[in-house]
């Protein structure tokens, strides 16, 4: 530029005309010469500071406030117009600013003016291979004006070109630097981008940086290696997870936290999916997927804390813990695992307890101090842990003791009746149990049946012989093949009457308390007692004339005594001398009279007439007062059959017999027919008038 021009750029003549000529020789004279001196500098001095550099672009020292900007906005066009080296770009990881190269503005990748990112992001940026320049911001204004005037678009470092970088330069950053990078490459909730990311730092020294995997619904991904957890939510469940074979923890990071806050898409209002990641708070799932193999069996004894065989009790109450604020739910891949504490220092797995109907502690809190022994000896699981209440299938609709009895017995395929039994238990562990479920006979309606369906098989009745027994099958509301006898005194006499019975009889008379209270609630009951004696008993015997069943028809006559209603009912058979003898032909004993006529001759009298008198245990009061109405020959009978047999007699056995003898049986005679004179005078009346018919 020769002095006229210079002249002519600072002359003061003719303002308007001076300004644009000033403009055109800024721009076509003094810019491509200043950007020629710094292309010169650059090109010819490459190690050249920056900071050299950047003093001598156009400054306000040289150029009013007016023509500043457009000074360095044309010295940054000719630079882009020449694709010249005109911004600095420092090597990452280098703590003097002298490293570094020249690039052109199209090698460049430039900030943003607003959100900025941090230098240890900018950093990481260029580590990844982006060349992001270090310049003033009055020089990064007038580089980006020239190339927006020069339709030259700029590469602007973004959230998305870091990942991009990133994914292609591979595990680069260091563990401190993860938690700031991955919050500014989240920043625009591309989360599905992540995928193949080393923006995992596990907790722990040394600290290691793992690759983030994007777990895609729709497959695009698919989940590859470990699973990482960062605590947060679940550091319960983290806790648990000590001996894991893979509980990689991920150092604290607010970062993932809001990654794994991300909503649903019902949540959020969106279209747009939650991503899920190889890095998630830790479930209960996935401490099944961490805990020691030798821990999956279905039950095992408690031999210490070390947890190497089995859980040890803290872990354990912690577990449970856990287990109830997630909703009392245990997830099917630890039903397997030895996890429930059981009566007897044992443990049994959730699917054990299931398959077996494990009593919980408050099926038990109603049941004597003894019960957890008595039940465990049988087989039952008592579980010890309120907390583990869960791992209880039994409804609360149902009685827990019998419903863990019937599962049990399922379970080792088992019958109740040897599951339950004198045989197979110790005797104070046998009688322990059958006085529990005594008492837990104390049910409702509604479950009777079911208890009692499971009751009736185990073998612990007593029967007549005094052994234990099952009894047979038994439904409510229909006619059962189990009935109770009428009294005690008809289950004295079990042996005799047992095979004269369409049922089978149920000891509960003479039996204990606790079988009683085992049969109140069962539905069992006595037949009517004169129906069993008139329509099922008595005429049996009547047809057999078994001697050996006397001992029934005395019974028979005594309970009947009670029921004369049912009186005429009864056969009319008694046994004298080993036979049956119809009451027609049989004589009342009591009578002295009788007695005294029939020993006279030796019995031979009455047997003459073909009579007999009434064995003396037929002679009871209310057995003789049966007989009586039956058609026993007594001296108070209305028959003059029965007066006149006795007066035969005595006029046979007079001669024979001595004074003081005949006047007492005379007398005696006498009275019988005075006492009964109105009586037979009556039947004779009738008699003769139904033979002689009406009055004409």
């Amino acid at each position: 530029m020769d002095k006229s021009d210079c002249r002519l750029f600072v002359s003061d003549v003719n303002a308007a005309l001076q300004g644009a000529q000033n403009r055109a020789i800024l721009k076509d004279i003094i810019a491509p010469a200043w950007a020629g001196a710094l292309s010169s500098l650059v090109h010819n001095r490459s190690t050249t500071q920056a900071a050299v550099v950047n003093r001598l672009w156009p400054d306000d020292q040289i150029f009013q406030p007016t023509l500043l900007g457009q000074s360095a906005t044309a010295v940054a066009a000719c630079l882009i117009a020449n694709d010249s080296a005109l911004v600095w770009v420092p090597e990452a990881d280098t703590p003097s600013r002298s490293a570094g190269s020249w690039m052109s503005v199209r090698q460049a990748c430039f900030l943003p003016e607003s959100q900025v990112p941090d230098s240890c992001v900018v950093n990481v940026g260029r580590r990844a291979g982006l060349a992001i320049p270090e310049m003033p911001l009055s020089t990064l204004k007038a580089v980006k004006a020239a190339a927006e005037h020069a339709g030259l678009p700029l590469c602007i470092f973004s959230p998305a070109l870091l990942r991009r970088a990133l994914r292609c330069a591979g595990n680069i950053v260091n563990a401190d630097e993860v938690e700031q990078v991955l919050s500014y490459a989240i920043s625009d909730k591309q989360f599905s981008h992540l995928h193949n990311l080393y923006l995992i730092c596990l907790a722990g020294q040394p600290a290691v940086v793992q690759q983030i995997k994007v777990v895609d619904t729709a497959g695009s991904h698919s989940q590859a290696g470990k699973t990482y957890f960062i605590p947060g939510a679940g550091q319960k469940v983290y806790k648990l997870m000590a001996f894991g074979r893979q509980s990689l923890q991920v150092a604290p990071s607010e970062s993932w936290n809001k990654l794994l806050k991300q909503p649903d898409a019902a949540e959020s209002g969106t279209s747009s999916s939650k991503v899920t990641f190889n890095v998630r708070h830790p479930t209960l799932l996935d401490l099944a997927n961490s805990l020691p193999a030798a821990w999956e069996q279905p039950s095992c004894d408690c031999i210490d804390d070390s947890g190497i065989a089995h859980p040890g009790h803290a872990w354990l109450k912690h577990f449970w813990a856990v287990t109830r604020n997630n909703g009392d739910v245990v997830p099917e891949e630890l039903l397997h695992f030895a996890l429930v504490p059981i009566h007897g220092n044992r443990l049994a797995s959730p699917a054990y307890c299931r398959r077996a109907a494990a009593l919980s502690p408050v099926h038990m809190a109603g049941l004597p101090p003894n019960a957890a022994q008595v039940l465990s000896a049988v087989g039952c699981l008592c579980i010890t842990l309120s907390d583990a209440k869960c791992a209880s299938p039994i409804a609360s609709t149902v009685k827990p003791v019998t419903t863990a009895l019937a599962a049990v017995s399922a379970d080792a395929a088992v019958p109740l009746s040897q599951l339950v039994s004198p045989d197979r238990l110790n005797t104070d562990i046998f009688h322990q149990l059958r006085s529990l479920l005594a008492r837990h006979m104390q049910t409702s309606e509604a479950q009777r049946e079911a208890v009692w369906a499971v009751l009736r098989q185990c073998c612990m009745f007593e029967d007549f012989t005094g052994a234990f027994t099952d009894l047979p099958l038994c439904w409510l509301g229909i006619n059962s093949p189990l009935q109770l006898l009428p009294n005690a005194a008809w289950e004295e006499h079990w042996a005799e009457v047992d095979a004269r019975l369409p049922f089978t009889a149920v000891k509960y008379h003479t039996a204990s308390v606790t079988q009683r209270n085992l049969l109140q609630h069962s539905g069992l009951k006595s037949p009517a007692l004169p129906a069993l004696l008139c329509d099922t008993l008595l005429p049996g015997i009547m047809d057999s004339g078994d001697v050996g069943a006397e001992p029934l028809l005395l019974q028979a006559l005594q309970d009947i005594h009670d029921f004369p209603a049912d009186w005429h009912r009864l056969p009319v058979n008694v046994f004298v001398d080993g036979d049956l003898k119809r009451l027609s032909y049989v004589m009342d004993s009591s009578s002295e009279l009788l007695t005294t006529l029939d020993a006279a001759t030796g019995h031979k009298s009455l047997r003459g007439l073909g009579l007999c008198l009434l064995p003396s245990p037929y002679a009871d009061g209310q057995r003789l007062a049966v007989l009586k109405h039956l058609g026993l020959m007594h001296e108070d009978a209305p028959d003059i059959h029965f007066f006149l047999a006795c007066a035969h007699s005595l006029t046979e056995l007079g001669p024979y017999m001595a004074r003081a003898q005949q006047k007492a049986c005379s007398t005696a005679l006498v009275d019988m027919l005075r006492r009964n004179l109105d009586s037979h005078l009556e039947a004779d009346l009738r008699a003769m008038a139904a033979h002689i018919g009406p009055a004409p």
